[in-house]
């Protein structure tokens, strides 16, 4: 396993036992990250909401040739025990199921607290509860992007009522949600929900 502090290490550790324990109960994975793709550097910098919404698909879809599942992996190995997850993700995986019942699950390991959680992309603010939604100002899209945030909880997308904060830091400017420890403590460890989801 990647040293504890190496980010995208675990991430991609992560994803591998993900796919190894799908594997092992009969599925594969598509994957469906950007990032080594042809023009994935210039989707990368694209942020118009075409360019947003390719960016915010999961990683995977698992499949057993009759099912698909749309798999987000999320690893957090900061100073602190709360999953720090993007926005636009959320939303889109909220409005996936909305209109189409396409489920997203969001599997979370944080090896410095001895988390391991699992929750589902369209149960985010309602039966997995967040802090807030952090806006990043660094970026000159960020005013936009809080217009979409708005228009977002004007459908119910993002409820009303979940507090909206700005602020400034040296990421990447795109507006998360932090869901707290406490929360985190309540979910079930990933492989058991992933077990479930795949019928094992």
């Amino acid at each position: 396993m990647p040293s504890l502090t190496d980010l995208n290490g675990h991430h991609e550790d992560l994803v591998a036992r993900v796919i190894a324990y799908a594997r092992a109960a009969g599925w594969r994975e598509v994957p469906m990250t950007y990032h080594d793709r042809d023009g994935g550097d210039a989707l990368r910098l694209a942020n118009d909401m075409t360019g947003i919404f390719f960016r915010t698909l999961p990683d995977l879809v698992l499949t057993n040739g009759r099912r698909a599942l749309m798999v987000e992996v999320k690893t957090g190995v900061f100073k602190h025990a709360n999953a720090a997850s993007e926005l636009f993700p959320i939303v889109m995986a909220r409005d996936r199921w909305r209109v189409a019942r396409i489920p997203t699950l969001y599997v979370y390991e944080n090896p410095h607290f001895g988390v391991s959680a699992a929750w589902w992309g369209h149960e985010v603010f309602d039966d997995v509860p967040v802090t807030a939604i952090y806006m990043g100002t660094q970026r000159p899209e960020w005013r936009e992007y809080m217009a979409w945030v708005r228009h977002w909880q004007s459908i119910n997308l993002i409820p009303g009522d979940v507090p909206l904060k700005t602020i400034e830091n040296r990421g990447s400017g795109d507006p998360y949600v932090v869901i707290p420890e406490r929360v985190l403590r309540t979910l079930l460890p990933w492989h058991v929900v992933l077990g479930d989801a795949l019928g094992r």
